[in-house]
């Protein structure tokens, strides 16, 4: 499945305040992220994609995505199990005059037979308990730092 959104940012958002799009997708594996920035932005626009407890795109808790009539393109083995079935988009823009428009999409593979024959998990509950175990450290790492709290966290 290739799920696609596009997100209009207006001017003078910056990144401290970002805005905040929610995006319902399946429940899977992410295979594939695109972001596409058209002609226009400058590099005045960021863009970063988080679950409920974390950041997914970029790892980097401090970096966004940024470019101007580029795509961003990549392949990735990222398993995403929120029950909310939601991720969030935030976007910045910088620009002063304009509005920027984005658009973003993920591949995402649902059918777990097939996650087992091409990415070779035999055992998907074995994966599944692993991943729990991270985000429960990914969360209490960033709870500890202060950059999320508890309560906007949630299980794998």
């Amino acid at each position: 499945m290739i799920f696609v959104r596009s997100v209009v940012t207006t001017k003078s958002t910056v990144a401290s305040k970002p805005l905040i799009t929610p995006w319902s997708i399946a429940i899977g594996l992410i295979y594939k992220l695109e972001i596409m920035f058209p002609p226009g932005p400058s590099g005045l626009v960021g863009v970063a994609i988080h679950n409920a407890s974390h950041r997914i795109y970029p790892a980097d808790s401090d970096q966004w995505f940024i470019g101007d009539n580029v795509t961003i393109s990549f392949e990735d083995e990222q398993p995403f199990d929120e029950e909310t079935k939601q991720v969030e988009i935030h976007t910045y823009n910088l620009d002063d005059y304009y509005s920027h428009e984005i658009q973003i999409r993920l591949g995402i593979i649902t059918d777990t037979e097939l996650i087992k024959s091409r990415y070779g998990y035999a055992n998907i509950d074995a994966l599944i308990t692993q991943l729990q175990a991270l985000n429960a450290l990914l969360i209490m790492q960033n709870t500890a730092s202060g950059k999320y709290s508890t309560k906007a966290a949630t299980k794998l």
